[in-house]
């Protein structure tokens, strides 16, 4: 049988020839015993001599916290287990306000003076925990190819049953290392590895960044309608005469900013994933809205009339089944469309989308300025909270603005 492995790198690392046993420092397979300092002294005695290997052979080993240093790699043998103590006081607390700068977060993206972790690589280049798969990590007859780059990557050396590799990381790069059996590449693998080729030469790694600045186009008129004579669905939202001023809140993430002068700091050295809250001044012209989102039932009426393709059918729709919405969710809201099919609904019905202030003036409650469209606390029993893990009727919840509306 071929194999086919795929693993994904971060670094490595030509200083593998020092290897040290954990089991020359005095571990032991006893659930009972702990393993943390013969495993931490096996890391250091290693980095002392400056980097290598230290090996994991076969067993379970019971260890708390220990801290990987540069240049050293944790290797775990095939049947090699590190396993966490059930102690929670073998987890020291360690301070790691000092990676802070370079975007790391906790899993609920907030930042954190202190974290517990099994394996610690804090100011650490070059290390990491290397895996050798369970039939032995053959390496006879294998190529080993970068699928970002697309290059062959030469060993640097081989040992029995493994190779050490050291694949080229560009800026804002990573790399995918593929493992093959030389006689098992197909023509799909090839045509892959060809289309990789050319994203590459195309791609830039340039680590220069450039803040996009965003051209914002004028919103077009729509039919103008008396407040007694709206669409059928439609509800009246009134302006007031004046400006208004308007906060926005949203949550900074490391995969872009929003070029809001004066509210956010481009610079790396911030705090990324801190909330960042803002005001902005807009004028608003009194304008009437759909009292709820668009129905699977409605947007079936627009293709059918329409006859058009999407742009991007990839997972146009991808929930409906024989271009048909789902029985029992005619009356649900769609789903799986893009902004471009969305103006083309809306052109179609003859209205148009409502833009971000519209839209906020809506679900703030106007002038009230509420956190939800039903007043400033939350209830999950007027909204879809997520806990029936799928959409429904876009007239399920009434409780919505005072104007008019529903809540989905």
């Amino acid at each position: 049988m071929k194999s086919l492995y795929i693993l994904l790198l971060l670094s490595t690392s030509p200083l593998l020839a020092q290897t040290y046993s954990i089991i020359d420092f005095g571990v032991k397979t006893d659930t009972a015993f702990l393993n943390t300092t013969a495993i931490q002294q096996a890391i250091d005695a290693c980095y002392g001599k400056g980097g290598g290997e230290v090996m994991v052979p076969a067993g379970t080993f019971i260890t708390g916290t220990v801290f990987l240093k540069s240049n050293v790699y944790l290797h775990l043998m095939p049947g090699g287990v590190l396993q966490g103590s059930y102690n929670p006081a073998d987890y020291p607390e360690h301070d790691m306000l000092w990676a802070e700068k370079f975007g790391t977060i906790t899993h609920n993206g907030l930042y954190v003076e202190n974290m517990k972790a099994l394996v610690i690589a804090d100011r650490a280049n070059h290390t990491g925990i290397v895996i050798l798969g369970v039939d032995g990590g053959l390496v006879e007859n294998i190529n080993i190819s970068d699928i970002v780059m697309t290059d062959v990557l030469s060993p640097l050396f081989i040992r029995v049953g493994q190779r050490f590799i050291n694949p080229d990381l560009r800026p804002k790069a990573i790399a995918g290392i593929l493992s093959v059996p030389a006689n098992g590449s197909t023509p799909a693998l090839q045509q892959f590895l060809q289309q990789q080729q050319a994203r590459y030469r195309r791609a830039s790694f340039s680590s220069q960044t450039t803040i996009s600045i965003p051209q914002l186009r004028p919103v077009a008129a729509t039919k103008a309608y008396l407040i007694n004579k709206l669409p059928a669905g439609m509800v009246a939202m009134p302006v007031p005469a004046d400006s208004v001023k308007m906060d926005f809140t949203f949550r900074q993430r490391e995969c872009g900013f929003y070029p809001l002068d004066g509210f956010v700091d481009y610079s790396y050295s911030q705090n990324r994933n801190e909330i960042t809250v803002g005001r902005t001044t807009v004028k608003l012209t009194p304008f009437a809205m759909d009292e709820t989102p668009v129905t699977n039932a409605q947007f079936a009426q627009f293709l059918t009339a329409m006859n058009c393709k999407p742009v991007h059918p990839e997972n146009f729709l991808k929930h409906w089944t024989n271009n048909a919405p789902p029985k029992g969710q005619e009356n649900h809201p769609v789903v799986h469309v893009t902004l471009t099919d969305a103006r083309a609904y809306a052109a179609w019905a003859g209205k148009r989308l409502p833009t971000e202030a519209e839209w906020q003036w809506v679900a703030q409650n106007g002038e009230r300025a509420t956190a939800w469209p039903w007043g400033n606390d939350y209830d999950s029993t007027v909204c879809n909270s997520g806990l029936t893990n799928d959409s429904t009727p876009v007239k399920q919840y009434e409780k919505g603005p005072p104007n008019g509306g529903f809540t989905t």
